[in-house]
């Protein structure tokens, strides 16, 4: 297989098991809180992130370049660099996936990158790697503790508001057909001019009125209602699935851009990884949101919310200066935040699983990347 076809269909793959592994971050806690079903938390999710990809390509150039710049510090051929950091990231990513736990494409690129430079320059004083690490590395630690704290903080601060707001409703009444007496002129065929009353259909009318969830359950005449809260959590959802598409597709691109031969414009590679994204998102995505979504801890509208809120705002934040940040990171502490500021229940065990997750994808993807750039410098000189 000629190795530039091989690495558009590593980029797919990777790309598909990051829509796999990440589609749960933005819609876990629709489902967890019990305001959407799978299915349609998916599509929605699918959605946003596939048009976060798109915009990606007018918005993230300053992610692009920070991620593209890690491919050039190595002295052994670009497309041995390339295939290894892909393979290394992609493997790991879909192993996780299929184990049901979330972890950062982020850092498993990142490791791979770390690995195959290393590998080839050495880890010394004055070699570019201490400066990518920093850069990369700096906002990907930071960015839980924050998330954490945001989402303690202000699911303190702000839950009795939003309770008393998730226990409003807005109806559409349905006033039923009636007959009205109405005062009318006419005149007849002798060009007299005759006055009187007559009857006259009303059609039905519809009018919005903002109640309670339970005037609007109970009023015979409502015909459709909406819960202030619950549309709220779907923006705040498709913003966080939005985000993710923004933050992640500059991680990714690079591989398309810098690889000799590969004639492609950004627009082109953007929508690749978007449809990829897509695919994984929609068939191999429902693990890790029930990972999300169940296991880790009971979670209300309230807490959807606000965890949501946070992760699209730090994350797309992020995307926007430039600043790496894994969505699994932030949107997961978001979620633990808000249930420990309730002193709610939160599995230890889930979270020591998914730590323990974080803590190996960057040795593991190394690992791999450093495994298969061996491999590869037999057969690309």
């Amino acid at each position: 297989m000629n190795i530039q076809i091989l690495l558009v269909v590593l980029v797919g793959i990777l790309s598909y098991a990051n829509g796999a592994n990440d589609i749960s971050k933005g819609i876990a806690t629709l489902v967890g809180s019990g305001v959407s079903d799978f299915k349609r938390a998916l599509l929605w999710g699918t959605l946003w992130t596939t048009a976060g990809t798109l915009v990606a390509a007018r918005l993230s150039t300053a992610m692009m370049k920070t991620f593209a710049a890690g491919m050039t510090l190595s002295n052994i051929p670009i497309m041995v660099v390339m295939l290894s950091v892909v393979t290394g990231a992609s493997m790991w990513v879909w192993f996780a996936t299929r184990t049901g736990l979330p972890v950062s494409t982020t850092h498993a690129i990142t490791g791979s990158m770390i690995g195959v430079i290393i590998f080839s320059v050495g880890f010394t004083p004055s070699a570019p790697l201490p400066s990518l690490v920093m850069k990369i590395i700096t906002p990907l630690l930071l960015s839980p503790i924050v998330a954490f704290a945001l989402a303690f903080a202000a699911n303190r601060l702000f839950r009795r508001r939003l309770e008393k707001l998730n226990a409003s409703c807005v109806c559409m009444t349905k006033q039923p057909l009636a007959l009205v007496p109405v005062f009318a002129i006419q005149t007849t065929s002798n060009n007299t001019l005759v006055q009187g009353m007559s009857m006259q259909d009303v059609p039905a009318q519809l009018t919005p009125i903002h109640g309670t969830v339970e005037e609007c359950s109970t009023s015979s005449s409502v015909v459709a209602k909406l819960r202030i809260l619950d549309t709220a959590h779907y923006v705040s959802a498709g913003l966080t699935s939005f985000a993710r598409g923004l933050n992640d597709a500059p991680k990714i691109i690079p591989f398309l851009l810098l690889a000799p031969a590969i004639n492609v414009i950004p627009l082109q590679g953007y929508i690749y990884i978007g449809i990829a994204m897509a695919l994984g998102g929609l068939v191999s995505g429902l693990r890790v949101i029930r990972t999300l979504s169940e296991r880790i801890t009971s979670l209300s509208h309230t807490d959807g919310f606000l965890a949501n809120v946070i992760t699209s705002s730090l994350v797309g934040l992020g995307a926007w200066f430039g600043l790496p940040m894994s969505t699994t990171h932030v949107s997961t502490s978001a979620i633990v935040g808000a249930g420990v500021s309730q002193k709610k229940t939160v599995s230890r065990k889930v979270i020591r699983e998914i730590a323990t997750a974080w803590i190996v994808t960057l040795p593991m993807s190394a690992f791999i990347a450093v495994i298969s750039a061996i491999v590869l410098q037999y057969f690309i000189s």
